[in-house]
């Protein structure tokens, strides 16, 4: 309006719409900047999986056929062995098994939810886990630490640093997208500048 004015940056691709009413439709822009704030979180050991959902300042715990345990392979295992090499494989086993079968349940989460995903692992874990993935272009970070006795709570502060991180990584995308455009001379500030171009079919 003449005397109000407000830019908010999306860092999804929209439909171009041009509002002259009373009132403007924002309902799309507000779900889609609360989409934003949501994340999932995928809790991870070499014997247990757990899906979160970040929404409304708290974690929900997802249903999913993620593999709850890694006592669910061990079936599918050879048979014990009295041979400790033989005992490491068979564990390195069940763990490969079970981070797959994490993995591919993961395509189908990802697909539905549309959320980026942050992974809470322990250190033992994690590097396997990132050379199986096949879905780290979802995978906003990963952060190490988690416990089964850790409680939502402390979840939050332990995936804040690569929580951060990420979101100023968006910022500043955001942030070289405007440059490129003002530098291209395709970036108009201003009520009247926009009112301007519009008028003179530039918009």
């Amino acid at each position: 309006s003449p005397i109000f004015e407000k830019t908010v940056f999306l860092d999804d691709t929209v439909t171009e719409k041009l509002i002259v009413d009373e009132s403007f439709e924002v309902r799309d822009l507000l779900y889609i900047e609360r989409q934003k704030k949501s994340f999932l979180l995928l809790t991870l050991s070499s014997t247990d999986a757990k899906l979160y959902k970040w929404n409304n300042g708290e974690f929900e715990k997802l249903p999913s056929a993620l593999p709850a345990s890694i006592s669910e392979f061990i079936n599918d295992a050879p048979e014990k062995s009295a041979n400790f090499t033989d005992t490491d494989n068979r564990k390195q086993l069940l763990v490969e098994k079970f981070l797959h079968q994490v993995d591919q349940e993961l395509g189908n989460i990802l697909s539905s939810q549309q959320l980026p995903l942050m992974v809470l692992t322990t250190e033992k874990i994690i590097g396997e886990f990132k050379k199986k993935t096949h879905h780290a272009a979802s995978i906003i970070g990963y952060a190490r630490g988690y416990t089964e006795e850790a409680t939502p709570y402390e979840y939050m502060n332990l995936i804040k640093p690569q929580l951060e991180a990420w979101k100023q990584a968006q910022e500043e995308k955001i942030l070289l997208r405007l440059t490129n455009a003002a530098n291209q001379r395709k970036l108009v500030t201003g009520i009247y500048n926009i009112w301007t171009h519009l008028a003179t079919g530039k918009g």
